[in-house]
């Protein structure tokens, strides 16, 4: 197994564990991350990192802890940040997922310019199915 599936598949397990505890939205990961801030850095280093996995019931081997804080530690520093933390769990979005969000944005500037307010009178996330189910 090469290093890069290796990784793939633990980001994988990550987002899913996080998923089925209900720690997918960006606020509830971030109130996570926080809590296991022991030193209020805003930052995670190995052994918080380690705590956070291990509190939040995430089950990984310590090689995959290894890797993914390796991969998270995007500057190199031996500590995580939130938005690194973040920017490596994002995903890329698929075609056809990108064809939606064009879709959407069409039918939105349809009537003029896109502004927060008017997406806000117009977006209501609590009707949608996916949300109502959870």
């Amino acid at each position: 197994m090469d290093w890069k599936f290796s990784l793939d598949e633990i980001n994988n397990k990550v987002k899913s564990q996080l998923h089925a505890k209900g720690i997918d939205s960006l606020a509830s990961i971030y109130d996570s991350f926080l809590k296991y801030d022991l030193d209020n850095s805003g930052t995670l280093n190995k052994i918080e990192f380690e705590k956070f996995f291990a509190a939040i019931g995430m089950f990984l081997t310590t090689q995959e802890v290894t890797t993914l804080f390796k991969h998270f530690d995007h500057d190199g520093n031996r500590q995580i940040a939130y938005r690194e933390f973040i920017e490596s769990l994002r995903q890329e979005f698929s075609e056809k997922r990108l064809a939606s969000v064009k879709y959407a944005f069409e039918v939105l500037s349809a009537e003029g310019p896109v502004t927060v307010p008017g997406l806000e009178a117009r977006f209501k996330a609590d009707a949608h199915p996916r949300v109502r189910t959870r």
